[in-house]
């Protein structure tokens, strides 16, 4: 049975997305996230009460612009949070949500992090891209 690394009961911030792959764009947009939710953040500056995150990855067909499976995508992650945010986030599969919506005042905020242009302008297309000439280009006659 599956347990989970965070409290459920905790103010939680979500953050939804492919992650294909997770890059330094989305590492700083958790940054700012959990920063948001800092208890220890002086003055107005906290946006936020959650005090963890639940990162919620898209499940998507697999293919050349989805080419990581779920079980990697998480792994990439914890590899990358793990040291800085033990037990502060968890990471599950959802089906590929479009849509959010809610209806009238509800428990929660929607907020968008902004990020500076470098890391905004960043393309996961590109990334992929980049890691399959490496790819080809080092296991070329390899095989």
């Amino acid at each position: 049975m599956y347990k989970s690394k965070i409290d459920w009961t905790k103010p939680t911030a979500q953050f939804l997305g492919r992650f294909q792959p997770w890059h330094e764009g989305h590492r700083a947009v958790f940054d700012e996230i959990m920063r948001k939710g800092d208890i220890s953040t002086p003055g107005s500056d906290r946006t936020s009460r959650a005090q963890q995150c639940l990162i919620m990855v898209r499940e998507m067909p697999l293919n050349e612009d989805n080419p990581l499976t779920f079980k990697e995508i998480k792994q990439i992650i914890n590899n990358d949070l793990k040291l800085d945010y033990h037990n502060k986030y968890d990471i599950i599969n959802v089906p590929n949500i479009t849509n959010v919506f809610y209806g009238r005042t509800v428990g929660f905020d929607v907020e968008r992090i902004h990020l500076p242009e470098e890391l905004e302008s960043i393309e996961s297309t590109k990334i992929r891209a980049e890691e399959q000439h490496f790819n080809r280009k080092f296991w070329a006659g390899r095989e």
